[in-house]
């Protein structure tokens, strides 16, 4: 009898012992699984019932297209670990190319924008110098060119950062802010490679719709001349993984009065 209950106990132990691996396996697979997700699609629909569909193409992490459905596209070259390029396309012609240069420490330290016919400023050049500034903050300092003239400092932005997020984007010269809040969940673009590159492209012209890093925009408010020129609100449902499975999205003018609202759905793979 005495074996008996020994042998009932090492199976005991022995079962909760593989119920914790398989436990610890789980946990673990949900853990990759948090860090892999990747957004493939987004559906916004606006108040007047239109639809507007974007699709995102990688290969592994690495973001290569940016589709619209109405033939707006962003592609991406790369050269090795580096995004060197961004064409961005407007009814289905190429509008901007965008080329990035970096530093021996592969920081992004100047991009610059070429306008093309179908951009409608054909012979336009922004050159983006970007100069860190060691306490969180980077300086976009951004000179122009029209027609082969000569560059000429056009005006500078200061962007502040929290972690990986950016929380401001200050423009002395027009005196406009842009300021960001954020929830505590997984990002939607969070897992593509390099997404500080891209939150920086998407704010040109024709960048890619592509904001937010490690987590979500909730709130994104315009200030001009000290008062408060536009704003945009975010409320998320979650999906499992603490990824946003879909978002109410809420627009303000100056005064404060809500013009517009849409809804988005987030797939990933």
């Amino acid at each position: 009898m005495k074996s008996l209950n020994t042998l009932f106990l090492i199976f005991c132990v022995t079962f909760l012992a593989c119920n914790k691996e398989e436990d610890n396996n789980n946990e673990e697979d949900n853990n990759n699984n948090n860090e892999s997700l990747l957004i493939k699609r987004t559906v916004e629909t606006d108040s007047d019932g239109i639809v507007t569909t974007v699709n995102y193409v990688y290969e592994d992490n690495k973001l290569i297209t940016v589709n619209h459905e109405d033939g707006d596209k962003n592609v991406y070259t790369y050269a090795g670990n580096k995004i060197v390029k961004d064409e961005q396309f407007y009814d289905n012609q190429i509008a901007v190319y965008v080329d990035l240069k970096y530093n021996e420490d592969d920081k992004l330290i100047e991009f610059t924008e070429n306008w093309l016919e179908p951009s409608g400023m054909n012979g336009l050049i922004y050159k983006h110098s970007i100069t860190y500034n060691g306490d969180n903050t980077y300086t976009d300092a951004i000179y122009r060119s029209y027609l082969g003239s000569e560059f000429e400092l056009y005006t500078t932005d200061i962007y502040s950062t929290n972690e990986n997020n950016i929380t401001k984007i200050e423009n002395e010269v027009n005196n406009n802010e842009q300021l960001y809040s954020y929830d505590e969940k997984n990002g939607i673009h969070k897992n593509i490679y390099a997404i500080e590159i891209f939150n920086l492209l998407n704010q040109t012209e024709f960048g890619a719709p592509i904001q937010g890093n490690t987590n979500n925009v909730i709130n994104n408010t315009e200030i001009e001349n000290g008062g408060i020129y536009s704003e945009e609100k975010y409320v998320y449902t979650y999906n499992e993984q603490g990824y946003p499975k879909t978002a109410n999205i809420e627009y303000y003018d100056e005064t404060g009065a809500l013009e517009d609202t849409s809804t988005m759905e987030y797939f990933y793979e």
